[in-house]
């Protein structure tokens, strides 16, 4: 399986989402192919702010406003474009999404401090709103898809907010997901999974090292 992996500039707005879905199909007319996605550009730059403004006790709604006004334009110019491309389910995803950020928000304001655990559910968000994007961008082009959560494959040890991959462990975990060889797989970067299966991040810029791990992982399943 040969994974690639996007960041944030490459998912900037919808006709960046475009051209990746266009790179992930002729490439999988070759061969299976992995994607691993980044959060569209500022998105985590603002999801980090907001994690800075409830912890000062704010209620963040300058970070919220920020978030949609890159989404929902993207999420809407991709459902105009393709006529079967689900644009409520997206978005009902994406809202189910902000309003547990919200939630957690409220609370780290209350506390006038976040706990690592929340920062890094929020901060990771905007890898969570790539992969509802482009998974249904790519069933709208008629592709099966195989979604793979990285807090149940990868196991990350270390710090909350920077952890390593045990590849070994990931490798064994991969083999049992029995993954189709038709699907075109998508994964977030950026996060792992705990050994008591809680969510932590791989640290900034996290989402090249997932592709790597995501590659080496497979690459040793296929041995």
């Amino acid at each position: 399986m040969r994974v690639l992996k996007f960041g944030g500039t490459s998912l900037a707005n919808a006709g960046c989402f475009m051209t990746v879905a266009d790179i992930a199909l002729q490439s999988a007319a070759r061969e299976q192919i992995a994607l691993v996605l980044s959060a569209p550009a500022k998105v985590t730059n603002l999801l980090v702010a907001l994690v800075d403004a409830a912890a000062a006790g704010g209620e963040a709604r300058e970070e919220f406003e920020a978030v949609r006004k890159i989404i929902d334009p993207l999420v809407a110019e991709l459902a105009e474009r393709y006529p079967q491309y689900d644009r409520q389910r997206v978005e009902r995803n994406i809202a189910a999404t902000l309003e547990l950020v919200e939630q957690r928000a409220r609370g780290a304001a209350l506390l006038r401090q976040c706990p690592e655990k929340v920062a890094a559910f929020i901060e990771s968000r905007g890898e969570s709103f790539s992969i509802a994007i482009m998974a249904e961008l790519l069933s709208a082009l008629g592709r099966q898809i195989r979604i793979l959560d990285p807090v149940r494959l990868m196991l990350a040890e270390g710090g909350v907010m920077e952890s390593q991959v045990n590849i070994e462990v990931s490798r064994e975990r991969y083999l049992r997901m029995g993954i189709d060889a038709q699907a075109i797989v998508l994964m977030s970067g950026f996060v792992g999974g705990d050994a008591h299966g809680d969510l932590v991040l791989l640290g900034r810029n996290g989402s090249d090292y997932s592709a790597a791990c995501l590659a080496a992982a497979a690459l040793l399943a296929s041995c």
